[in-house]
């Protein structure tokens, strides 16, 4: 009976992530992926996300593509207009990411077969320091680049969740400055 549970909830993890994670949607074009500005906000967003939920962790996992956001008016208000609408324009595709997170731990790019689809036995057999496997969206960006709207699937074994994130650019580093509980399993 566990195992049953278990393994139903693994395939609502996934069948989640399949919905949230652009799968269907076409690749964009290789010159529109994210750029310095966008993989800064994501290292600082991750180093915080690690240093809050698991600090001990030596290892985080990230989705090799970004994806794209169905809903995104769950995070309107959540920054300024001109963010918000750059969000959601960027949300519509996905993008593959590239080694240039500047992160404290170590780092893996995995597919949704590597990373984001194995159960979460078989994550933890493989990545058993792992902070956990995360679905970025694109960042939205205002014009200023002073400003970003995230969106994170975020999953560690049985437990996933979404936020949605708005970090702010003072004095050079990029800091959390608004979060949005979005949903949990």
């Amino acid at each position: 009976m566990r195992l049953t549970k278990r393994l139903i909830l693994s395939f609502m993890i996934i069948g989640l992530s399949a919905a949230g994670s652009g799968l269907g949607r076409t690749a964009a074009a290789e010159d529109e992926r994210p750029d310095a500005e966008e993989y800064a906000a994501y290292s600082a967003l991750i180093t915080a996300l690690v240093k809050e939920r698991r600090p001990a962790a030596k290892l985080v996992v990230i989705n090799h593509r970004t994806t794209g956001i169905r809903e995104p008016h769950q995070l309107s208000g959540m920054s300024l207009t001109e963010t918000y609408e750059s969000f959601k324009a960027r949300g519509v595709d996905s993008y593959r990411l590239d080694r240039r997170f500047d992160l404290k731990i170590e780092y893996v790019l995995a597919s949704e077969e590597e990373g984001w689809k194995l159960f979460p036995d078989a994550f933890a057999a493989r990545y058993s320091q792992g902070f956990g496997t995360l679905l970025l969206s694109r960042a939205g960006l205002n014009r200023e680049k002073t400003e970003v709207l995230i969106y994170v699937l975020e999953r560690q074994g049985f437990y996933a969740r979404a936020d949605g994130y708005t970090l702010r650019k003072t004095e050079g580093e990029w800091r959390v400055s608004r979060r949005r509980f979005l949903w949990v399993t």
